[in-house]
């Protein structure tokens, strides 16, 4: 996209730039232990994949999201977004693959009746405090062995936060939480799944997972390699002391998705830009761009909003 960024006595041209994936980027965990699983995806039916031995990890969705957008109760049928959203998560990892074309080494089924084993991950509408306020992946169990997981979806995701955000948006959503499940922390440095959200409106600016994602994935799965990851679950690079793991009654250690990328004490803010189209004789098309700052570095930026005709450069 070109655009022309202005203030009341400078117009400057800027155009989008090519994406550089650092070695580490998103950081995968060294002291989270992959969870076992049931099995290899081989055993489940609707896999059609013999001989695929990846781990089968279950998850459900909660009777919370027995709601329509507005809210009201649907005994026995879930949100229609938020069922979406998870099959969508699902196959968008099952289906992933790094840059030698290696999957990951788990293969996610949503199990509603528990056909297969107990719960590896519930998905639940609980309000979400922490981070952009939309989601929270909450560990069951500490650090590194934890024994199962849960995503709690705050009650505004089911209506897509009154519209604000894309259906892609939720998938993203879900789809970066089962990234923390699976071994990464979060990121701005990279294009990555585990990017995080504009804590307004809920839209993410990448809802795709990315080759590095996978990659970093199988290197927390191994054992041989989880030891070099460089991050710790806390946000820090020494483990030592084990790190905080939650439990079902609280958000202790849990992961969201704002992307922070561990970064400590970082001088973090919002900015608000703005930029003309069609400029002409003082006036164009005017547009509004949300950006997430930390130390003079750029780590997330929202979607352009046309704001109308406008002669006014502030």
């Amino acid at each position: 996209m070109r655009m022309t960024q202005c203030t009341a006595v400078l117009c400057v041209i800027f155009l989008t730039t090519g994406v550089v994936y650092p070695q580490n980027c998103p950081p995968c965990l060294k002291n989270q232990n992959p969870l076992p699983g049931h099995g290899a995806a081989a055993n489940i039916p609707s896999c059609v994949c013999p001989n695929d031995t990846r781990r089968v990890i279950l998850v459900s969705i909660g009777g919370g999201w027995n709601v329509d957008p507005n809210g009201n109760s649907t005994p026995g049928q879930t949100n229609v977004h938020v069922w979406n959203a998870v099959n969508c998560a699902i196959a968008t990892w099952n289906n992933a693959q790094d840059q030698f074309g290696n999957k990951t080494g788990y293969y996610f089924v949503l199990d509603q009746s528990g056909q297969y084993g107990s719960t590896d991950i519930k998905i639940q509408r609980e309000q979400v405090a922490s981070g952009g306020g939309f989601a929270q992946s909450v560990p069951v169990g500490t650090h590194p062995n934890v024994t199962s997981w849960k995503i709690k979806l705050d009650p505004k995701n089911g209506n897509l936060n009154n519209n604000q955000f894309r259906h892609e948006d939720l998938c993203g959503r879900v789809s970066h939480e089962l990234g923390h499940v699976i071994g990464l922390a979060d990121n701005w440095d990279c294009t990555t799944i585990m990017s995080g959200t504009d804590p307004i409106t809920g839209m993410r600016p990448v809802n795709t997972i990315a080759p590095n994602d996978v990659l970093q994935v199988n290197n927390n799965l191994r054992d041989d390699t989880r030891p070099n990851c460089p991050q710790c679950y806390d946000g820090t690079t020494n483990c030592e002391g084990g790190g905080g793991g939650g439990d079902e009654g609280g958000d202790t250690g849990g992961g969201d998705d704002t992307g922070d990328g561990g970064c400590i004490d970082c001088n973090c803010h919002y900015e608000t830009y703005y930029a003309w189209t069609n400029y002409e004789d003082g006036c164009g098309y005017k547009w509004q761009q949300v950006r997430y700052v930390c130390d003079g570095q750029i780590r997330w930026e929202g979607q352009w909003e046309y704001l109308g005709w406008s002669c006014a450069h502030y």
